[in-house]
């Protein structure tokens, strides 16, 4: 047996040593109650004398004294020479101090003691410790003596499932079937491999179903069919689960949050998912995706009671998460919504980010590198994104698609979304060479799939958002690769080589803040497109409910953007502006109910908030023109929303934020040549719109000014947007050619 190095030991250290050894000594000479005593005296109570010896053997190690440890461990297997679990537990003693052909013969004694089910139990205890290596060690040594127990397959199958193999966890798992037809357990776990590792939802559910029939009571197997549902799009069979799951076990938080959780992205009923999710939180206080789920539905539904006591809890949990270096729960997204905070925003990011680059890189896929370009080579760029359909992204990015030089440029649209046949999808198709549709390919597979297309410069449009596609920029598909749009902050990836922005959004103070280099364009970041088309109807203030002679503010943000404190403001403004109304998007009734209540509790009489459903985009910019001034929101900003108000002729009042989404509206503004109208702080906010409504002859001019700018100012010229963003993309394309690592540039007119 080795001897450690010496160690200086504290008197108190030193004084308990000298008890182990002591107590070691009662034992090797049989003086159990001696011994038992000692323990007691340093204040080990076990309920058995061999957990009295395994905690001896841990304080020894406490201290230092390995070989002390060890001695009281094969005290122990000479006491109970016929136990599995004590040569397991001596066996991993030895493994953790590097002693790998005594810990092989102990864990291999204990294979051969085991009957089958301690065997699973054994290899299920090594695994759990993260000894993986010896947990698949002791199911094959007892599988070649006993090849029929489905428990200990079961066990490989999850060791396998956990390494990413899933070719050989399905077959463990259809052995352990084949012979135990009728285990729940083993249809439970193939359920999980189906849907976590092979995408295989089908599969998955008929697992799931199958284990659930065998025990009615499986709450695990209901909760995973709840979310192979959702992952096929069957929401009420989804619900139908979740619900069978709370009903199964009403004291388990996870049955709350993932029903609270459906309710939630259904805004079917957000009254009843905030109760689902403050049942959840009350049976697990530090349960983050509930809080996280509670939060979001909170903010959809302008539920403000609580909310900062919400925040600072989740900023506990997360603080939690980062320092252990775990994968935060807390969504990027939400958290650029919910704080201005560069670094938090960051950190939350890169967390995610990691975990996608690491799981990458356990695959070993690794891409060939680019076969040798010349700089005179048309260069192909790749735009990534799932959401080539009705939406934000795709409305504002048609155009920048539609202008790019053809005879420098070669332009592919990857697209992993579904046709929702708006036709969006088909003007991007007829906008680019060519349109490749990803749709039910893994993230390895499109990966590959854009490698062989020669993307030279790969632009996601997805980021960290819903959908998306971060997974396939982790597997380095393409030489160099653009954050752009979609996720308006930095990824934290480390498999991003850049990140559009402008110095509006991203002032250079911020840019310690980004993992990515930065492209600084000279205007606004964000692309419009100059053909937007806009309804020729003529909407009157009656359609709408608007008062004739009433200046109407106005703010088209989604609700979960309005927070408490602009609120406040904006309920000031109405307070000084007699005449004034507040005009809103109505996203959920509960939303449109609780403003109203909100308003009549600051003496704002509620009729003056008017809400009014979603249009067709083309009738949206017309109705648009019955606004005054628009209201813009604080934390986050409107994007294509602000950019809409503006091409509609309607002025618009910001904030000037601290953190990239609150900068999104100054930057516009900036573009539009109306910089005067980004306020650095609430209370100018709040003065300026009050005297804009104060004034109609001013406000009349100004609107004067905008509908002259919206022809000569950059924000609405998308060919000049193109022709800078191509110049970036040509920059970065050259640094990569010439062997230079991605810097950040600054684009000049």
């Amino acid at each position: 047996m080795r001897t450690p190095p010496e160690i200086e030991a504290s008197a108190h250290g030193q004084e308990t040593l000298e008890r182990l050894r002591l107590i070691l000594l009662y034992f090797t000479r049989n003086n159990d109650q001696p011994a038992i005593a000692a323990g007691e005296s340093l204040g080990l109570v076990a309920p058995d004398l061999g957990s009295l010896i395994i905690e001896l053997a841990d304080r020894a190690l406490e201290l230092e004294q390995p070989d002390l440890a060890v001695q009281f461990m094969m005290e122990l297997v000479r006491r109970r020479p016929t136990d599995p679990a004590v040569h397991l537990n001596f066996g991993l003693l030895l493994k953790s101090l590097g002693w790998e052909e005594e810990a092989e013969r102990e864990l291999l004694t204990a294979a051969g003691l085991a009957r089958p089910e301690e065997a699973a139990y054994l290899a299920s205890e090594c695994h759990r410790r993260g000894q993986v290596s010896a947990a698949e060690s002791l199911c094959r040594f007892f599988l070649a003596r006993h090849p029929d127990s489905a428990a200990v397959l079961i066990c490989l199958g999850h060791i396998q499932a956990g390494r990413g193999e899933g070719g050989p966890a399905l077959r463990s798992y259809q052995r352990a079937l084949a012979i135990r037809p009728d285990s729940a357990e083993a249809w439970y776990h193939l359920g999980c491999l189906y849907l976590q590792k092979l995408n295989q939802w089908i599969e998955a559910a008929s697992c799931f179903q199958e284990a659930v029939r065998l025990r009615p009571d499986f709450i695990d197997a209901y909760l995973n069919l709840g979310c192979t549902r959702l992952r096929q799009g069957l929401l009420n069979e989804a619900f139908d689960a979740f619900d069978q799951a709370r009903r199964v076990n009403p004291g388990r938080a996870e049955a709350w949050h993932n029903l609270g959780n459906l309710l939630l992205r259904r805004s079917a009923n957000l009254a009843e998912a905030i109760a689902c999710g403050q049942k959840a939180l009350e049976l697990n206080p530090d349960y983050t995706a509930a809080c996280v789920a509670l939060l979001e539905a909170k903010h959809k539904a302008c539920d403000w009671d609580n909310l900062e006591e919400l925040k600072e809890r989740l900023t506990r949990l997360t603080e939690k998460d980062l320092a252990r270096g775990l994968v935060t729960v807390e969504d990027p997204l939400l958290n650029l919504r919910w704080y201005d905070d560069p670094a938090r925003n960051l950190a939350v990011a890169a967390s995610i980010s990691r975990n996608l680059a690491l799981t990458v890189d356990r695959t070993g896929a690794a891409f060939n590198p680019p076969n040798p370009r010349s700089p005179g080579d048309k260069i192909t760029i790749g735009y990534l994104s799932g959401h080539f359909n009705h939406h934000p992204i795709t409305h504002l990015i048609a155009g920048l698609l539609r202008n790019h030089h053809r005879e420098r440029f070669r332009i592919l649209a990857y697209s992993q979304g579904r046709d929702d046949g708006t036709g969006q999808r088909a003007k991007i198709s007829r906008a680019v060479d060519r349109f490749v549709d990803l749709s039910g390919l893994s993230d390895l597979q499109s990966a590959g799939m854009i490698h062989r297309d020669g993307v030279d410069i790969l632009v996601d449009l997805t980021g960290h958002t819903q959908g998306g596609l971060l997974g396939v920029c982790a597997h380095k598909p393409a030489p160099v690769q653009v954050g752009y749009l979609g996720f308006l902050g930095t990824t934290g990836a480390d498999f991003l080589d850049y990140f559009v922005t402008d110095r509006t959004v991203t002032p250079p103070d911020q840019a310690a803040w980004y993992t990515e280099k930065l492209i600084f364009l000279p205007h606004c970041y964000q692309v419009n497109d100059d053909a937007l088309p806009v309804s020729t109807r003529t909407y009157r203030r009656q359609d709408f409910g608007l008062p004739e002679d009433a200046l109407v503010f106005c703010c088209f943000n989604d609700a979960y953007k309005i927070e408490p404190m602009m609120f406040e403001v904006w309920m000031r403004i109405l307070g000084r502006v007699n005449r004034g109304v507040l005009w809103l998007v109505q996203t959920n009734a509960l939303a449109s109910s609780n403003l109203r209540r909100e308003a009549k509790a600051r003496g704002v009489d509620p009729d003056r908030l008017i809400f009014s459903g979603r249009l067709p985009l083309e009738e949206h910019l017309a109705r648009l023109k019955l606004a005054d001034l628009g209201l813009d929101t604080r934390l986050y900003n409107g994007g294509a929303t602000t950019s809409n108000l503006l091409w509609a002729g309607v002025p618009l009042v910001a904030l000037e934020g601290r953190h990239f989404v609150s900068r999104m509206s100054a930057s516009a503004l900036r573009a539009a040549g109306l910089p005067e109208l980004a306020a650095p702080g609430l209370e100018e906010y709040e003065n300026l719109a009050v005297r804009l409504a104060g004034n109609p002859g001013g406000l009349a001019a100004l609107r004067r000014k905008l509908a002259r700018n919206i022809t000569f100012e950059p924000l609405f010229d998308t060919a000049r947007f193109t022709r800078n963003l191509e110049a970036a993309y040509e920059e970065i394309w050259r640094l990569f050619l010439s062997g230079q690592p991605p810097r950040s540039i600054e684009i000049k007119e």
